[in-house]
């Protein structure tokens, strides 16, 4: 593992570095890995250290069995798809920083595109904004960190501009409760568990 990792960034130039690496997908042994981002970490070749795709219990395991901790989590976040609010807590109290992934394009159950939602649309209309800044603005509000990016300049410059306007109490929770829309059921079963029953599913 520490010889691909390391070819990898000799493949940038030979006093190449990265400011993050992820272990980017868990496995049967994540340890022998982590050491070698641990020891790459060690060369100053990689910064920082974050694991991309892992549960809690994979989490625990490094922290339990490793030198570094890791200091991000990199996880499919979306209205859609959010992570329970109870991993959330979690990841603030091991202080490590959640980055959102799959936002705006998300791999969901539901199929209609994160950005065409009509819920999302109305609360853009309210402010004035793209839906794909009220989508990235609700990330922020959750906690996690954004990486916006695209082919386009002026979508980069637009998905930029996200701390010159706030969702307020309500609209985060319009938009908290989207997901309970996709995966509830018929029966008054609220899903994702723990998510607030704003659509009155239970009923």
């Amino acid at each position: 593992a520490y010889r691909e990792l390391s070819a990898e960034l000799d493949r940038l130039g030979p006093s190449a570095y990265a400011d993050l690496c992820y272990l980017h997908f868990p496995s049967d042994d994540n340890l022998p890995a982590w050491r070698a981002l641990e020891r790459l970490s060690g060369e100053g070749r990689c910064r920082q250290l974050g694991l991309s795709n892992f549960g809690q219990e994979e989490i625990q395991h490094i922290l339990t069995n490793s030198r570094l901790r890791p200091v991000a989590l990199q996880i499919q976040f979306s209205i859609y798809e959010p992570p329970t609010e109870a991993l959330l807590a979690w990841l603030r109290q091991q202080h490590i920083a959640v980055v959102a992934a799959a936002s705006l394009n998300p791999s969901a159950t539901a199929n209609l595109n994160p950005m065409k939602d009509p819920h999302v649309l109305r609360i853009a209309a309210s402010h004035g904004r793209s839906a794909s800044q009220v989508l990235l603005r609700w990330l922020l509000h959750r906690g996690a960190a954004v990486l916006p990016r695209s082919r386009r300049a002026e979508h980069i410059v637009e998905n930029s501009r996200l701390l010159d306007f706030a969702l307020s109490p309500d609209e985060i929770g319009l938009v908290n409760g989207v997901a309970t829309l996709v995966h509830s059921s018929k029966r008054g079963i609220v899903k994702p568990a723990g998510n607030h029953d704003i659509f009155k599913i239970a009923k």
